[in-house]
């Protein structure tokens, strides 16, 4: 996958072995300006468990994938490592990008 930014179907549902399922990996905020980030330094028991990063940052699991997009990782196997710095906007920001974008 060359750019998980360009998929044409964000938000698409997709019925999984009975689970709706949404392409979330496309989602494009335009120009949104996210503001002040922050920095973030995944741990060992980390690698691979972006849903661990996203509740220690956000206090929310939910966000892992925002997380995952922001800073360009596709691959949690491999683009996550003990040591990385993660960069992350506050909580609020996104919540507000979150909806501008659905409208």
């Amino acid at each position: 996958m060359n750019n998980i930014t360009y998929r044409p179907n964000y938000l698409k549902e997709e019925n999984t072995e009975g689970f709706l399922e949404y392409d979330l990996g496309s989602i494009n905020f335009g120009n949104y300006d996210f503001g002040e980030t922050k920095s973030y330094m995944v741990h060992y028991y980390e690698v691979g468990r972006p849903d661990i990063i996203s509740q220690n940052i956000y206090g929310t699991s939910n966000l892992w994938w925002f997380v995952m997009w922001y800073n360009g990782i596709s691959d949690i196997w491999n683009d996550l490592r003990d040591g990385l710095m993660l960069r992350y906007p506050q909580y609020e920001m996104v919540i507000q990008a979150f909806k501008l974008y659905n409208k």
